[in-house]
C-alpha cells in the first residue's frame, strides 16, 4: 500500500517511534550513499513496521523519491512484489512492451525516480528469490533503497552486498517513558489501577505498552474478550479479518449504517490495533487475526459472503480495479461453489504449463482448489490445472504422481506429463508421451512450442544429437506456421543443440536470430530469460568480452526449473572466465535447488560445473566424493558424460591415473562425446600416460578434435602439461606461450595462469632462472588472489626449486613442508609425494614413495641431494646432477668439470678422464682462475709429495708443457716458480661436493 512521501507515518504507528533509536536511523539515512539494503528484525511486537516505515519516510524525502510498503505474503516471489510496487508506482502500463519482466521494469523506474521499498513480514516468505532478488539490486547501486523488516534474522554474507542490519531488542526505561506519553495522547489514561513505573520497567515491547492501553490480549478462553463486544462490532471484526489485505473503510461499511459502524470501527481500531495506512485502508494486526482464529471467533461463512458481495458489486460498478483473486477466495470460503469453479475454469483456459502468472496467483489458485476438492469431484482440467500450479512452483514429482492418475484428458494429459519426466530427468518416459501429445495437431499451438522443446532436448539429455535435430525438422512445418513464435523457439532450440554440441560459433548465430525473432513476439520474450544467461555462456566459450552482469530476470525466474537453468549457465560462463569461487557458489545453489525439486538433469549439470569449480580450487577430494555415488545413478546420456569430463581430472589431481584413464577412456568410448568434450579427454589420457612414462618414454598423441574456443585452449593447454613430463622443454614453452597469449585475449583467467606456470618451469629447466623467478611470482600472486590452490602448489615447488638452485636451502625446506601439509589436506597426491621426497632428501635421502611423485620433484631439481659444486666468478653453487645438466655455461669461456674430467675452452671440448696428472694440475689452478699458484703448494696437491726444486722442476716441466699442448698456450702462464690459469671471461669450475654435517645437502 503506498504510503505517500509528504504525510508523516501512520497515526496508529506513530507510537512506535522511540526516541532512543534515532542513532540506529540516522545510520541507515546516511549510509544510504554506499548503502542499498537495510535489514530489521526482531520478535513480534518490537515495532519492527513503524521503525522501517520512518527510517524509509526519512529516506524518501532526502532523496525526494517514492515510497513504497510491500506486505509480503506465503507464495510472493521477487517478480510478483515488482509487479505490485510497480502498480503503487501507477507506471505498469506505462511501461514499453519490450520490457515485459516486472524486475527489470522496476530498475527502470527507479532510474525515473528514487524508490524506497519497504518489505514488511519478509519471515513469511517461503522462496529464498525475494531476498536474493534483494541483494542483487543492492548491488547493481541503482537509486533503489530496500528495507525489510521480518522476525528472524535473514542470512546475507556481507561479502556479497553492503547492508546494514539493525536488530530492535527491548525498550529501554527511557524508550518506553517516551512511548507512554506517546500512547496517552492516542489512547487517553490507561485503565485504573495500573502502575506507569512497573509497565515501563526494562524489558517491555512497543505490543506491551499498546496491550496496556487497549486491553490485555492472549489471555484465558476469550482472550480478545468476544463476549462483551456489541453485536455489530463482533461482525465487523470478523468480517476485517476475513480479509488478508488492507481494505478500505468502505467495505466495511457495505450494507451498514455508517452512523453506527464508524463509531464501532474507531471502538476496535483502539482495541484490537487495527492498523490504518493511506487511503482509508484498515488491517488487523497479524496477532489479533490468529487469536480470533483460535477462539473461535474468525470469519465465517456470512462475513465471507459479504465481503465476496461488496468485491462483486465493485467489478460491476467498475468504480475501481477489483481482484478477482479477492471473488476466488471469498467464493470458496463462502460456499459459493458454482462461482468459484466457473472462475477456476477461466484460468484452466488461459494457463499453459511454460507461461506462468505470478508465484502469488498460482498460490490463490492452488489454494482454492484444494479447498474445493473437500467438497466436491473436481473435473480433469482442474486437476490438471492444480499439477500444472505445482509444477511451475517446483513441486515436480507430486504434480507427475497427479498427473499419471488422471483417466482422460487426451494429449494435454499426455503434453503434462512428458513434460514433468523430462524435468524430472526421466527422457525415456518423456519422449514417448510428447510424441503422442505433438501428434495432436488440435493441441494449443503455445503448448505445442513448449512440448516440441522438451522433446529435442529429451533426445539431447540421451546423448543422441542427431535424433534431437531430427525431431526439430520432423515439426519444421507447424513452426512455420506458427509465425514469430515458432521461428523464434526454433532458433532458441537450435542454440541448446549447438552449445551442448560445443559448436559455439554456430550458437552464438543462432542466438541472435532467436532473439529477433522472439522479439516480434513481445508476450513471450519473457519466457526466455534465460537465453541472456546461455548467451554469456557463449561470449565465453568464445573469448569474447565479459558481457554485462546477470539481469534479475533470468536468475529470479518465476519458474523454479528455469531460475535453476539460468543460474547453471551463469555458473558455466564464471567458471570458463576464471571465477571459480563464484561459479562453485552459483552452481552449487542450482544443485542444491534442483536436488529438491527433482529437476535431475540441471542437478547433474550443475553437479558438473560445481566439481570444475571445486577443482581449480584444489578441492579435488570433495569432487571424487560427490560425483562418485552420482555417476552410480546416471544413466547413459549427455549428463554422464559431463560428469565423467569433471570426474576424470579430479582424480588425476589425486594421483588416481589408472582411475582417471578408466573413466576417461570410458566416456570416450561411449561414441556420444562431443568435439570440446573429446578433446579435452583425449587431452587428459596423453597426460595421464605422461605421468606414468618412464623417464625418456613419449606420451601417447593427443588428437585434436575439432574442438572449439575455450575447449581447444583447455586441451591444448593439458597437451602442453605433458610436454613437461616429457623434457621437451622448448616445445613446452613455445606453446604455453601462444596458449597464455590467447587465453589472456579471451579474459580465461585460470588457463591464463597455468600455462604462465607452464612456461615458468620450462624456462627454470632451461637454465634462466631469473626470468623463471619473475614468471612464477607473477603467477604465484595470480593463483593466490583466484584461489587456484592446485597452481599455487605447483608455484611453490617451482619456487622450492629455485630456492635450491640458489643454495637457499632453508627457504626451499619451508616452501616444501608447507605443500606438503596443504597437498594433503586436500588430496593432491602428486604434489604431496614430490614434496614429501624433496624434504626426505634434505634430510637424509629418504627415497621416493612414488614413481609419480619422484618425477614430479626431479622436473624441479628436488629429487636428489647436490652432487657437485659449481663455483662462478660471483658465487659457489651446490646442484644435483639433475640441475647441472639444465645449467647454462653457454656464456662461460672456460669450463673445468673435474667431477667428470672435462674441460671445455672457447669452443673445443676435451676429456682429460685419462690424463689424470693434467686433470689433477688442472684442479689446482682452478681453485681460484687468475691465482698464481707456487710450486710449493702445486707438487703435494698433485704428485702427494713434498716439494723440492731439484727432484721436482722436470716433471713439473713435463706435465705442463703436455697440459698446455692440451688446453693452449695461452690458458696457463707461468711466472717464474708459479702457474696460473688465464681467463678471458666467465668461467665456471665444477667439482664434487664436498659432504656436509647435519644433512646430505
Amino acid at each position: 500500500m503506498p504510503v505517500p512521501t509528504s504525510a508523516p507515518a501512520p497515526a496508529a504507528s506513530a507510537p512506535g517511534l522511540f526516541v532512543g533509536r534515532r542513532a540506529e536511523l540516522d545510520r541507515f539515512v546516511a549510509a544510504a550513499e554506499e548503502v542499498r539494503l537495510a535489514l530489521v528484525y526482531g520478535v513480534a511486537g518490537m515495532g519492527k513496521t513503524s521503525f522501517m516505515l520512518r527510517a524509509a519516510s526519512g529516506l524518501a524525502a532526502q532523496r525526494g523519491g517514492h515510497l513504497c510498503h510491500h506486505a509480503c505474503r506465503e507464495g510472493d516471489s521477487a517478480a510478483s512484489i515488482a509487479a505490485e510496487t510497480l502498480a503503487q508506482l501507477h507506471v505498469a502500463d506505462g511501461v514499453p512492451r519490450r520490457v515485459r519482466d516486472p524486475l527489470e521494469a522496476l530498475a527502470r523506474a527507479a532510474l525515473a525516480r528514487p524508490i524506497v521499498l519497504c518489505l514488511d513480514d519478509a519471515h513469511r516468505l517461503g522462496d529464498p528469490g525475494v531476498i536474493d532478488a534483494a541483494v542483487h539490486f543492492a548491488a547493481r547501486r541503482l537509486p533503489l533503497w530496500i528495507c525489510v523488516a521480518s522476525r528472524e534474522a535473514l542470512a546475507i554474507s556481507p561479502t556479497r552486498v553492503d547492508h546494514v542490519v539493525i536488530r530492535l531488542a527491548a525498550l529501554s526505561a527511557e524508550e518506553a517513558r517516551a512511548l507512554w506519553r506517546a500512547l496517552e495522547g492516542v489512547f487517553g489514561a490507561p485503565a485504573a489501577g495500573v502502575d506507569p513505573d512497573e509497565a515501563v520497567r526494562g524489558g517491555t515491547t512497543p505490543l506491551m505498552l499498546k496491550q496496556t492501553f487497549a486491553g490485555s490480549l492472549g489471555t484465558g478462553a476469550d482472550p480478545l474478550g468476544l463476549r462483551d463486544l456489541a453485536p455489530l462490532e463482533r461482525a465487523v471484526l470478523a468480517e476485517l479479518c476475513a480479509y488478508r489485505r488492507p481494505v478500505p473503510a468502505a467495505a466495511l461499511l457495505h450494507g451498514r449504517d455508517p452512523t453506527l459502524t464508524r463509531p464501532a470501527i474507531q471502538h476496535l481500531r483502539r482495541r484490537f490495533l487495527v492498523e490504518a495506512a493511506a487511503g482509508e485502508l484498515l488491517a488487523a494486526h497479524d496477532l489479533v487475526r490468529d487469536l480470533a482464529a483460535r477462539a473461535g471467533g474468525g470469519p465465517a461463512a456470512g462475513e465471507h459472503a459479504r465481503c465476496l458481495a461488496y468485491y462483486r458489486e465493485v467489478a460491476a460498478s467498475a468504480r475501481a480495479p477489483a481482484s478477482e483473486l479477492e471473488i476466488l477466495y471469498h467464493a470458496v470460503h463462502a460456499a459459493a461453489d458454482d462461482l468459484a469453479v466457473a472462475l477456476l475454469e477461466r484460468h484452466a483456459a488461459a494457463a499453459a504449463w511454460g507461461a506462468p502468472g505470478t508465484a502469488v496467483v498460482e498460490q490463490e489458485l492452488a489454494s482454492a482448489i484444494d479447498a474445493l476438492a473437500q467438497r466436491r469431484e473436481l473435473p480433469v482440467t482442474l486437476r490438471l490445472l492444480r499439477a500444472r500450479i505445482r509444477a511451475r512452483q517446483g513441486d515436480m514429482a507430486e504434480a507427475f504422481q497427479e498427473i499419471r492418475g488422471l483417466a482422460g484428458g487426451g494429449s494435454s494429459v499426455d503434453l503434462d506429463r512428458g513434460l514433468l519426466a523430462y524435468a524430472l530427468g526421466d527422457p525415456e518416459e518423456a519422449i514417448p508421451c510428447l510424441r503422442r501429445a505433438l501428434a495432436d495437431t488440435a493441441l494449443v499451438p503455445e503448448l505445442r512450442v513448449w512440448g516440441l522443446v522438451a522433446l529435442v532436448d529429451a533426445h539431447r539429455c540421451r546423448g543422441d544429437l542427431p535424433a534431437a535435430a531430427a525431431a526439430l525438422a520432423r515439426q519444421g512445418g507447424f513452426l512455420d506456421y506458427a509465425g514469430p513464435l515458432g521461428q523464434g523457439v526454433r532458433a532458441a532450440v537450435r542454440v541448446l543443440l549447438a552449445y551442448f554440441g560445443e559448436r559455439y560459433a554456430d550458437a552464438a548465430g543462432q542466438l541472435l536470430t532467436a532473439r529477433q525473432r522472439l522479439a516480434a513476439f513481445t508476450h513471450t520474450t519473457d519466457r526466455f530469460p534465460w537465453l541472456a544467461s546461455l548467451g554469456r555462456a557463449i561470449a565465453a566459450a568464445q573469448g569474447l568480452g565479459d558481457g554485462d552482469a546477470a539481469g534479475a530476470s533470468e536468475l529470479f525466474d518465476e519458474i523454479l526449473f528455469f531460475r535453476q537453468v539460468a543460474r547453471l549457465f551463469r555458473a558455466h560462463e564464471l567458471l570458463m572466465r576464471g571465477g571459480a569461487a563464484a561459479a562453485a557458489e552459483l552452481a552449487g545453489a542450482a544443485a542444491q535447488g534442483a536436488a529438491e525439486r527433482h529437476f535431475r538433469q540441471v542437478e547433474w549439470s550443475a553437479l558438473a560445473v560445481w566439481a570444475d569449480a571445486l577443482r581449480l580450487l584444489g578441492r579435488s577430494n570433495e569432487v571424487v566424493a560427490r560425483l562418485e555415488p552420482v555417476l552410480a545413478t546416471v544413466g547413459p546420456g549427455w549428463a554422464r558424460l559431463r560428469l565423467q569430463r569433471a570426474l576424470a581430472p579430479a582424480l588425476l589431481a589425486r594421483g588416481e591415473t589408472a582411475r582417471a584413464r578408466a573413466v576417461a577412456s570410458a566416456a570416450l568410448a561411449s561414441g556420444s562425446c562431443a568435439a570440446g568434450t573429446a578433446a579435452r579427454l583425449r587431452a587428459l589420457l596423453g597426460l595421464a600416460d605422461a605421468v606414468e612414462a618412464p623417464a625418456g618414454a613419449g606420451a601417447r598423441s593427443a588428437r585434436r578434435g575439432r574442438a572449439e574456443g575455450f575447449d581447444e585452449a583447455d586441451a591444448r593447454l593439458t597437451a602442453t602439461e605433458a610436454l613437461l613430463w616429457e623434457g621437451r622443454l622448448e616445445a613446452a614453452r613455445a606453446q604455453a606461450g601462444e596458449v597464455a597469449a590467447a587465453a589472456g585475449r579471451a579474459g580465461w583467467r585460470h588457463l591464463a595462469v597455468r600455462a604462465r606456470l607452464v612456461a615458468a618451469e620450462a624456462v627454470f629447466r632451461l637454465g634462466d632462472h631469473a626470468a623463471a623467478q619473475r614468471e612464477c611470482d607473477a603467477a604465484a600472486r595470480d593463483c593466490a588472489e583466484e584461489g587456484y590452490l592446485a597452481e599455487v602448489l605447483w608455484a611453490a615447488l617451482l619456487e622450492a626449486g629455485l630456492a635450491r638452485a640458489r643454495g637457499d636451502r632453508e627457504r626451499s625446506a619451508a616452501l616444501l613442508a608447507e605443500t606438503r601439509e596443504r597437498a594433503a589436506a586436500v588430496g593432491l597426491a602428486l604434489e604431496e609425494e614430490a614434496a614429501r621426497t624433496a624434504l626426505g632428501v634434505l634430510q637424509g635421502g629418504a627415497p621416493a614413495t612414488s614413481p609419480a611423485g619422484a618425477r614430479l620433484a626431479r622436473r624441479f631439481g628436488l629429487d636428489a641431494p647436490p652432487t657437485v659444486e659449481v663455483r662462478l666468478p660471483a658465487a659457489v653453487r651446490r646442484l644435483s646432477p639433475h640441475q647441472l645438466e639444465e645449467l647454462d655455461l653457454r656464456g662461460c669461456a672456460l669450463v673445468v668439470d673435474l667431477a667428470r674430467g672435462r674441460v671445455r675452452v672457447g669452443r673445443r671440448n676435451l676429456d682429460l678422464a685419462r690424463q689424470q696428472t693434467s686433470a689433477r694440475i688442472l684442479g689446482v689452478l682452478a681453485g681460484e682462475p687468475g691465482a698464481l699458484v707456487p710450486l710449493g703448494a702445486l707438487v703435494p696437491a698433485v704428485w702427494a709429495e713434498e716439494y723440492h726444486p731439484l727432484h721436482h722442476a722436470s716433471r713439473v716441466t713435463v706435465a705442463m708443457t703436455r697440459l698446455r699442448q692440451l688446453v693452449g698456450r695461452d690458458l696457463i702462464e707461468a711466472g717464474g716458480d708459479s702457474y696460473r690459469l688465464v681467463v678471458a671471461g666467465a668461467w665456471a669450475v665444477i667439482r664434487a661436493a664436498p659432504a656436509r654435517a647435519g644433512g646430505a645437502d
